[in-house]
């Protein structure tokens, strides 16, 4: 269906794909591209077509790049088929505000990274994101994180911290709900008694 949602007969028919040659050329099922095709205004950012004397919709070659955004993007968990309409126009707003740059990736693997206009500086700015990126994850990785100090227990932790059986732990703190205490309530009750 093209933009104003009526039927159209094209002089250039012979370059339309069909969504199972998309898929094809994307590598990915006819399936899971046709969830994103159903929606009106994926039909519509793509450029779909109703032409006239033929089952089902055509799309115009660009159609394969825009799909092909779509599979990755939900390949990375960022869309579903459900928030593709929104998710597509974003990209487009972005694209229309900055320029688009592909940089490789330590795997190999191309990237896309939104830059804004004037990017002369780009690879070096992708580059310090990358080496800040790594370097915070590694310091994450060393750092070992005590456990929380307010968690809740068991009766018999709880028991264990104020030197007393698990059935008396009630006595002298409330509990958080049945069986379970707040460890922190534990170590107010035991330091108001110093």
């Amino acid at each position: 269906m093209n933009s104003n949602g009526s039927s159209a007969t094209l002089p250039n028919d012979s370059n339309l794909l069909t969504l199972k040659q998309i898929a094809s050329s994307i590598g990915c099922s006819y399936d899971r591209l046709n969830g994103f095709a159903q929606k009106a205004g994926v039909r519509t950012a793509v450029g779909a077509v109703d032409v006239a004397g033929v089952k089902g919709v055509r799309y115009p070659p660009e159609a394969q790049e825009l799909f092909a955004l779509l599979i990755k993007a939900q390949d990375e968990g960022l869309v579903h088929p459900g928030t593709s309409e929104a998710f597509l126009a974003r990209t487009q707003q972005e694209e229309s505000n900055g320029q688009i740059a592909e940089y490789p990736k330590g795997n190999g693997q191309g990237q896309i990274a939104r830059l804004t206009k004037g990017g002369e500086n780009a690879e070096s700015l992708v580059r310090l994101m990358e080496a800040a990126i790594e370097l915070t994850a590694q310091r994450i990785a060393a750092q070992v994180l005590p456990p929380p100090e307010d968690r809740l227990i068991r009766a018999e932790e709880a028991a264990a911290l104020l030197a007393c059986k698990a059935r008396a732990v009630g006595r002298y703190v409330k509990p958080a709900r049945p069986g379970v205490w707040k460890r922190s309530a534990i170590l107010s009750y035991i330091q108001s008694l110093t």
